[in-house]
């Protein structure tokens, strides 16, 4: 798991982008914190599925947010829920079928340090990992890393050689414990490995970034890149660079 902290006297938007990674967002702000257009209201502390639509949060005044990205293929096994239920969505910690919920939830609200609501929210989540671990699936998680380490170019067929299992036993456990299939996931690598290497700004020109990556050419590219975001990769630069 990774977790990033963060305290701003002034924030007004938070975009998200697809990475392959669910995670858990607590968050403490002066005015509540919303999710996209529709406007839904998001409690402190929440599990969010695979994002695959560009997410973006609002809110105002002084916040605090600890984000811990978890493995794509727990959310089933420890939290009780199919993957593909929050894809794209959240569900209150509180209303999730795990023990402690609500109390962990009231123990972070009363930490007045980020330091201490973090290392309460791990010591949480460690206990859960202990507990559920042997229920967790390693051939999907060996595909996953496969996929995340390759940036999508892994073959989806050696994979399902490598862990012995049919094609659609594969696609079934992949779309029950990651929340999408494997060829969507896939995408999302790639697009992930895009979005990082268009960050580092490595290349001249939009073409090069586009064959590196692995694209039979520019407009693929860009249009995989806007299903992603919303927006171009030039618009992104300028908005985000």
């Amino acid at each position: 798991m990774r977790i990033e902290d963060g305290v701003a006297k002034t924030v007004n938007k938070l975009p998200y982008f697809a990475d392959g990674l669910p995670g858990i967002m607590y968050q403490q702000a002066d005015t509540p914190m919303y999710l996209n257009e529709d406007q839904k209201r998001l409690a402190n502390l929440y599990l969010y599925g695979q994002t695959i639509k560009p997410i973006e949060l609002s809110t105002a005044g002084k916040q605090r947010v600890i984000i811990v990205y978890l493995y794509p293929h727990v959310l089933k096994n420890l939290f009780g829920l199919g993957a593909h239920e929050i894809r794209d969505d959240c569900a209150e910690f509180t209303h999730l079928p795990v023990p402690g919920g609500k109390s962990l939830t009231e123990r972070l609200l009363n930490l007045e340090y980020v330091e201490d609501q973090i290392n309460e929210l791990l010591k949480y989540l460690n206990e859960l990992f202990i507990k559920k671990a042997p229920t967790l699936l390693p051939e999907i998680a060996y595909a996953c890393e496969k996929l995340m380490q390759t940036g999508g170019e892994a073959h989806l067929k050696s994979l399902q050689h490598t862990i012995n299992q049919t094609e659609r036993t594969f696609q079934r456990k992949f779309l029950e414990h990651v929340g999408v299939s494997p060829q969507l996931y896939r995408r999302v690598c790639r697009f992930h490995k895009t979005l990082t290497r268009l960050r580092e700004n490595n290349h001249a020109k939009l073409t090069e970034l586009a064959y590196d990556i692995g694209f039979a050419d520019q407009s693929h590219f860009i249009r995989t890149f806007k299903e992603f975001t919303g927006l171009t990769p030039r618009e992104y630069l300028v908005k985000f660079r």
